[in-house]
């Protein structure tokens, strides 16, 4: 609402945003090999940002406040006990599925490090890719 009120202020943010994308692409074309990660994020910063994003995440809200009625029967409805249970249920599912993403993602990762000329490659492709969703951004309306 807050943007749509001020468009000025959904142009300059949208702005930003392009030429942040295209600032991180350009930084990955143009990084000598063996350089590092163009963007350095420790894991208790990934933590912090994910538990932010999934808390805030109205879509995800708006899923199990649409979702879970559909599997409670008023007449023998335990109260919280139910609720708990179900979300239990999902973040049980939702941790394996992570974790199995993750050890794969790891292992190929690993392969990748391996060979120089490969992930140099890839990190030049996911660069372009960058600038070009930066200048996708700045061109949309």
């Amino acid at each position: 609402a807050l943007l749509q009120t001020y468009p000025h202020l959904f142009l300059a943010l949208k702005w930003v945003g392009a030429a942040y994308l295209a600032w991180l692409g350009f930084r990955m074309v143009f990084a000598k090999p063996g350089e590092g990660p163009s963007i350095k994020i420790t894991p208790g910063q990934y933590f912090k940002e994910t538990m932010f994003i999934t808390l805030l995440n109205p879509k995800a809200i708006m899923f199990y406040l649409a979702f879970f009625p559909q599997f409670i029967d008023p007449a023998h409805h335990q109260g919280w006990l139910t609720f708990a249970v179900m979300a239990s249920t999902i973040a049980v599912l939702g941790f394996v599925y992570c974790l199995a993403v993750v050890l794969i993602t790891h292992h190929m990762a690993e392969r990748i490090r391996a060979n120089p000329v490969f992930s140099g490659a890839l990190q030049k492709l996911a660069g372009l890719c960058l600038i070009g969703f930066g200048f996708k951004l700045a061109l949309s309306k």
